[in-house]
């Protein structure tokens, strides 16, 4: 009797780890902290908004409250670039998740930034610094791939710095000892 009872305890046990890995939107831990996906209201120019605002959401993920990801404002430089979206425009308070392209131009052909959301979250930045010699080319990039996990652990990524065109190192985001970082790969 004694083994039956630890088997049916077990078998609950072992279905509720993989029944909240889709049950964590919006949770708290038992500390009060966010803990999870949590939804994120975005304006049309991914900007975090409140939701009669929105034309879409994400979502922020959270771990024992440590933001892992999370749609950020933007500071007052980056009302002076222009934003071309590809995409569908959502109607304004009628949010769908985000999904499509977003480009930032200084002027009309000068890319700063470029972010591609599918269903809601990441799934591919880039940024494009410039030097004062050259505004064609740019000297360095960033490049954040979020479709590539370290050990299929949600919230990691792979980052890449280029230089003049070339990649110069690689990076895991993911939580180290005691948080999240990036954590270099040596090749």
């Amino acid at each position: 009797m004694r083994q039956k009872t630890f088997i049916i305890f077990f078998l609950f046990s072992f279905t509720g780890l993989f029944g909240q890995k889709n049950d964590t939107l919006n949770k708290i831990n038992y500390q009060g902290k966010k803990n999870g996906y949590w939804v994120q209201y975005l304006d049309s120019l991914a900007y975090p908004t409140d939701s009669s605002h929105s034309y879409f959401y994400g979502y922020d993920l959270y771990d024992n409250g440590e933001k892992v990801f999370s749609f950020s404002n933007r500071n007052r430089l980056w009302r002076k670039y222009n934003l071309v979206f590809e995409g569908h425009l959502p109607d304004k308070g009628k949010p769908e998740p985000i999904e499509g392209t977003f480009k930032w131009y200084l002027g009309k052909s000068q890319i700063v930034n470029e972010e591609t959301y599918k269903n809601g979250r990441p799934f591919f930045m880039k940024s494009y610094i410039y030097t004062r010699s050259d505004s064609i080319n740019s000297a360095f990039n960033e490049v954040l791939y979020f479709d590539k996990l370290y050990n299929n652990i949600p919230g990691t990524f792979l980052y890449e710095e280029y230089f003049n065109g070339k990649l110069s190192r690689k990076y895991w985001f993911r939580k180290g000892k005691k948080k999240w970082k990036s954590i270099r790969i040596n090749e």
